[in-house]
């Protein structure tokens, strides 16, 4: 993990998923100490707690096209302001 820390590169969810199994350790224990987290206790991790938007990420991630990308995040956000 130590190449990763430097920004240089980027691990993927899935691949940080199977990275945390691995260990046995949760996800958010890569991100202790770091932005995100919430001081009244609400982390990032908490919306991944749902299965639908793991799902949505998981789908999201699997689109290489990064045009088709940003269409799927403006469908998204047209969705979320109704």
């Amino acid at each position: 993990m130590q190449k990763y820390e430097k920004g240089r590169n980027c691990i993927g969810a899935g691949r940080l998923q199977d990275i945390a199994d691995a260990l046995k350790a949760p996800v958010e224990t890569s991100f202790a100490g770091q932005p995100g987290i919430d001081e009244g206790g609400a982390t990032v991790s908490t919306f991944f707690d749902n299965p639908k938007v793991m799902e949505l990420v998981m789908a999201f991630t699997s689109i290489f096209d990064e045009t088709t990308r940003n269409s799927v995040l403006s469908i998204v956000k047209a969705a979320a302001s109704l």
